[in-house]
């Protein structure tokens, strides 16, 4: 779905109707490269074979997405949070290093989660964290925090240590 909005929106889609679209589309989607990974392991395994991978092809590969990080790490590393933030780094530095030599862009999801006030009886006091925690919020140099509120609303991009959400985009 993502693919065919974003496609539609280039300038002359329309001009060559539905079909040229559809065509557009079916020509990305086939260029795709899907990993699945069901835990930190073979994520951290899937995202250092990508070097070579990356390597092979040139500069073609423009995008790298992992949707979710945090689905590896949930519950995982339980009480060895040390362990976790050392391989969240690596993760992290390897990333960074695949995007500036192959030029391409890395997007990584996280999910939200509720943090309650242990204090607060009452509960009000709750507040949506990143489920990565802190090891990771210092990690991305740009940062989207997408949030349904009734209508899907695309907001501003956070700025490094600014816990607002940002100016709604118009």
């Amino acid at each position: 779905q993502m693919c065919q909005a974003l496609l539609a929106e280039r300038p002359g889609a329309l001009a060559g109707g539905g079909a040229a679209v559809a065509a557009d589309l079916e020509r990305v989607l086939r260029s795709m490269h899907v990993c699945r990974t069901y835990d930190a392991t073979e994520l951290y395994s899937t995202l250092k074979a990508l070097g070579p991978f990356l390597a092979q092809r040139k500069n073609s590969v423009r995008a790298l997405v992992v949707d979710s990080l945090a689905f590896c790490f949930r519950h995982e590393f339980g009480d060895n949070q040390p362990q976790r933030a050392r391989i969240l780094m690596d993760i992290a530095a390897m990333l960074r290093r695949y995007g500036a030599e192959h030029q391409l862009t890395v997007v990584v999801t996280n999910h939200m989660t509720t943090r309650f006030d242990r204090n607060d009886p009452t509960g009000d006091s709750a507040h949506l964290v990143p489920a990565l925690g802190e090891t990771w919020a210092h990690q991305p140099s740009t940062q989207l925090r997408l949030e349904r509120c009734g209508i899907v609303r695309l907001r501003a991009p956070a700025q490094h240590g600014d816990s607002r959400l940002g100016a709604q985009a118009a």
